[in-house]
């Protein structure tokens, strides 16, 4: 009797689990594309059930090949479509009729191939919508589960020579074959993988959708992502979040970075690129790892399998060589991590057992014959692991082999048993001369390393994560709802205008709660001097306009008035400016505004970035902001202990810190307004494309901040 399809089961679990599987376009031929995915599951063995669909064979692979998906005795869980893609949208619409809930369309030739290969993919787009299958691909390698030995895709990787061992590492890749390489690479070094997927075009399931999947997937430990772009990166930020919360890591590639890197992103898989300092801040928002290199997915994967966390940055660095101990100690501090130096109780007791000449400050440096005194050697480690002072144990191996070795391991295998403190190894031995010793570290998942630097790099990695962690609970009581969304949009859409005037926009500054100068919009030279008196001389004065956005390059302000007959002058010099500088512009006043002295400028605004939709930004402003591009982003909204991170990391912190005996400003302030434009952006991510507050002016600590000027961008939806 035929089965029906696996019900009750997620369509990713379906996809990386499946008890039967239909290759459409199977062929007898096990070194192409068409024959390696049956020929890779007979390898495995694959426990479930193979349908090979082709009208030219009556066999495939010893098994019997049907002439079509509707012949097929049952109603398969996953699809794999290898067909050419002028055949695929039939074999796809073949697949959903039948009731198959997901396909992986291994074909090449679609949006990465040109115009007509675009419009074979709005087809595929439209079945999916239409018929309601599930769709990975197309132009994608496939996908291997190594834990359940079951492969769906072609390449050599996904074959039973090339020995990927099973892990709790999953990872989500663009690029198929550069992708299933790092795969390679990475288990070469004895990295254990879970699930592996090439997601190619992303007609439909997207990395991000394979992100969610493993966050939530209790046999995934670690995540990686090797990513060319980045489609609903909103989405990235919630998974990030809650990825953060349950102490799940997630390592992220991202390359098309340069303008020749999002060229040959967009021909490859037809991919978008948003802001790169939008994409890092979002990262370090999320607590998730940027990767530059394959030994660093190795390297930091190692880190994060173990699943030991430090308490704080506190290392102590234990070595033979002072050479490598001072190696060591310089990358430990540009990873952020402190060498602290030991107390003196811990000193006395590594005195009594370490051998003479020793130097025992940290990094502590033994004479290498104490690695062949097993019992001392473990005393001297015990010692340190079990100093409150120190948070993790780095230890540098001398080059010792065979049983010598595999002794040594046994050692420090014994302590890292012994403390919830990460105890890391840089071992640069021979594989050869230690593979027994090399062997034991990695069973018990002791994260072991060739280079000190390697080492120091991959400990500071997992500190970093750890705090982030601990500030992502801390964050996570802080109350950032705020909302006056109806007030606002109703504001905006009073104006006709895309662009709004200063006077315009900070109405809406002051709806959420932005200081603003004492300031006035007069319509004549006369209200201009009325007002002027009001607020007290000196002033400064600006032509509003929907139509003149710079007002400066236009001519259209002065400052530093300080008298009616200097007001009454340059009244009209700015209006005329402003006439013959765009002749057409809508003109609704001139702004009369308090001149304020005192005080750094700073920028702060929001940006809408492509793939993640609104950001803040905050940096060193002034007339130099474009120049500086000294800035940093957080996506909307934020709490206030982000905010003041964002102020820490630009360079002006300096400044705003009270360098050179400046004094003090009001960063407390300044962060609570970094806040209420965080909700701005919040209340009206379809309805602002940009918001540029330049000058915000910090005044000193105590007297809060000031929007001297403002400017609004709206988007319009189509």
């Amino acid at each position: 009797m035929p089965r029906a399809a696996t019900t009750g089961i997620e369509p990713l679990e379906c996809f990386f689990a499946p008890q039967s599987i239909a290759i459409i376009g199977a062929s007898p031929n096990s070194g192409s594309i068409t024959g390696q995915p049956i020929q890779h599951l007979v390898d495995r063995k694959y426990a479930g059930r193979i349908y090979p669909v082709n009208s030219k064979y009556e066999e495939v692979a010893g098994l019997r090949c049907y002439r079509s998906v509707a012949e097929l005795p049952e109603v398969a869980d996953l699809a794999v479509i290898v067909v050419g893609a002028a055949r695929v949208p039939d074999a796809l619409t073949d697949c959903a009729r039948k009731g198959i809930k997901v396909a992986v369309i291994i074909s090449g030739g679609f949006s990465e191939a040109g115009e007509e290969g675009a419009m074979l993919q709005a087809q595929l787009a439209q079945i999916r919508n239409q018929l309601g299958i599930r769709v990975v691909g197309p132009n994608c390698q496939g996908m291997l589960n190594v834990t359940q030995n079951v492969c769906a895709g072609f390449g050599p990787v996904l074959g039973t020579e090339y020995g990927v061992p099973p892990g709790g590492l999953s990872f989500v890749t663009h690029s198929g074959g550069f992708g299933f390489g790092i795969v390679n690479l990475a288990a070469q070094q004895g990295i254990g993988f879970r699930r592996i997927v090439s997601t190619g075009n992303e007609v439909d399931l997207s990395a991000v959708d394979f992100i969610e999947h493993f966050v939530h997937d209790a046999g995934t430990r670690v995540i990686a992502a090797y990513l060319e772009g980045l489609r609903q990166g909103h989405r990235l930020r919630e998974l990030g979040e809650f990825a953060l919360a349950n102490g799940k890591p997630i390592l992220i590639w991202k390359v098309g970075t340069t303008e020749a890197g999002k060229r040959a992103a967009s021909s490859h898989t037809a991919s978008l690129s948003g802001d790169e300092a939008v994409f890092r801040a979002v990262l370090k928002q999320i607590g998730a790892i940027e990767i530059r290199d394959v030994l660093e997915i190795v390297d930091y994967s190692r880190a994060f399998l173990k699943n030991k966390r430090p308490a704080g940055n506190r290392v102590a660095i234990f070595s033979a060589s002072g050479g490598a101990g001072v190696l060591m100690s310089d990358e430990c501090v540009r990873s952020g991590l402190e060498i602290p130096a030991l107390p003196g109780a811990c000193i006395q007791k590594l005195a009594a057992v370490a051998p003479a000449l020793s130097s025992l400050r940290n990094p502590i440096d033994v004479m290498g014959r104490i690695y062949d005194e097993p019992a001392v050697l473990k005393q001297a480690l015990s010692v340190i692991a079990a100093d409150p002072s120190v948070d993790s144990l780095a230890i540098v191996n001398p080059l010792r082999k065979g049983a010598r070795a595999a002794d040594i391991a046994r050692i420090i295998v014994e302590i890292d048993h012994e403390t919830s403190k990460p105890v890391f190894v840089s071992w640069a031995a021979r594989p050869d001369f230690a593979r027994e010793a090399f062997s034991i570290l990695d069973e018990a998942g002791v994260p072991r390393f060739d280079s000190p630097v390697r080492c120091a790099k991959s400990l500071g990695v997992l500190t970093r994560y750890s705090e982030t962690c601990r500030k992502a609970r801390t964050r996570n009581t802080e109350n950032t709802a705020f909302s006056c969304r109806g007030e606002a949009v109703a504001l905006l859409e009073s104006y006709k205008d895309d662009v709004l005037s200063e006077y315009a926009t900070k109405r809406l500054l002051q709806l959420y709660g932005v200081p603003l100068p004492r300031e006035h919009l007069a319509q004549t030279a006369s209200e201009a001097v009325s007002i002027a008196q009001t607020l007290g001389y000196p002033v400064a004065i600006k032509v509003q306009s929907p139509d003149i956005p710079h007002k400066t390059e236009a001519g259209a302000v002065r400052l530093d008035i300080r008298s009616p007959a200097m007001l009454q002058q340059a009244y009209g010099q700015i209006v005329e400016h402003a006439h013959r500088y765009a002749p057409a512009a809508n003109i609704e006043g001139v702004l009369v505004q308090e001149m304020v002295s005192g005080g750094i400028e700073t920028i702060l605004g929001v940006v809408y970035d492509s793939s993640f939709g609104p950001a803040i930004m905050f940096g060193a402003g002034g007339i130099y902001a474009e120049i500086m591009r000294d800035v940093s982003f957080r996506l909307a909204p934020i709490s206030k202990s982000e905010a003041l991170e964002m102020i820490r990391e630009t360079k002006c912190y300096a400044l705003l810190a009270g360098a050179r005996s400046q004094g003090e400003s009001d960063i407390d302030a300044l962060a609570n307004i970094i806040v209420k434009i965080g909700h701005i952006a919040a209340d009206l991510p379809n309805e602002l494309r940009e918001l540029d507050i330049n000058p915000l002016t910090v005044m000193p600590k105590g007297q809060g901040v000031k929007a001297i000027d403002a400017l609004i961008t709206r988007q319009r939806q189509s």
